[in-house]
């Protein structure tokens, strides 16, 4: 008895962190970078760096209405873009009853998958298919231990940053186009503060359900199986969110650096 405790709670486990863990530590990550860069660019620009990004916060604002249609959830207003302070854009919504919980952790987390796949939209437009990592390829012996997806998720996150940096195309008026909304949807893919604050509640409720099917007999097998079905999706969910933190840690770097130049420069 003790025994299939012992492999139910490591299966949740694997389940949770290598699924939702992942995405959710890389969103806080990125919500850091961004809070810093986005009061460098504030402070610095004012509401002109705003109107820069604005087509990144209209992606991110669509991301949390989708949310809601996708959980039928009345929204009440809806403001892709509109500067009130340090808010950008929102999406109010009448509060969710039934389920609520997970309707609001589908409603915050709406940016982070639209987003997601408007990157790989993005990418393959820009470098095709190599631009996507394949999971069979990274892992070619099946299955991979912590280190091994740890190592493969830094090694295609860096080649999906590698295939920007290394195959500029200056002289394509589209690709510039490309690369600038890639810019504006990894700056405000990030969730915001009230995102974060939304989606506890339901990530426990998730992390409970997790735990307790794997505690059944026999349904913790579809629950594995369902997990190696996802794992090569949710691989380059993780390896795009990779990407993007290392873009916005770039430009983040980028910014600091110019401005400090013209500050001293200026002084």
């Amino acid at each position: 008895m003790l025994d299939y405790l012992d492999a139910a709670v490591v299966n949740a486990l694997r389940q949770l962190a290598g699924g939702f863990g992942l995405v959710f530590f890389f969103a806080f990550l990125m919500w850091l970078v961004s809070q810093k860069r986005r009061g460098m660019g504030g402070g610095r620009f004012g509401n002109s760096y705003y109107y820069f990004v604005a087509p990144g916060v209209m992606f991110h604002e669509l991301g949390h209405a989708l949310g809601c249609i996708i959980t039928f959830t009345k929204v009440v207003e809806f403001a892709p873009f509109k500067i009130q302070g340090e808010t950008l854009g929102y999406v109010k919504h009448v509060k969710a009853g039934r389920f609520g919980a997970l309707r609001e952790f589908i409603i915050a987390t709406g940016p982070v998958w639209l987003g997601c796949v408007v990157i790989f939209l993005l990418g393959l437009l820009m470098e095709g298919v190599n631009f996507l990592p394949i999971y069979s390829e990274v892992f070619p012996e099946g299955d991979p231990g912590f280190l091994s997806y740890a190592s493969g998720l830094v090694s295609s996150a860096l080649g999906m940053f590698a295939s920007l940096v290394m195959n500029w195309h200056w002289i394509s008026p589209f690709y510039l186009i490309l690369l600038y909304l890639l810019f504006c949807v990894t700056s405000e893919i990030t969730l915001s503060s009230t995102d974060l604050a939304g989606m506890w509640r339901g990530f426990f409720v998730i992390a409970f359900f997790i735990f307790l099917i794997n505690l059944i007999p026999g349904a913790h097998l579809a629950a594995c199986w369902l997990t190696d079905v996802c794992a090569p999706g949710m691989f380059v969910v993780h390896a795009t969110l990779l990407f993007v933190l290392l873009i916005d840690i770039a430009f983040y770097l980028l910014f600091r650096t110019i401005l400090r130049f013209f500050f001293i420069r200026k002084h």
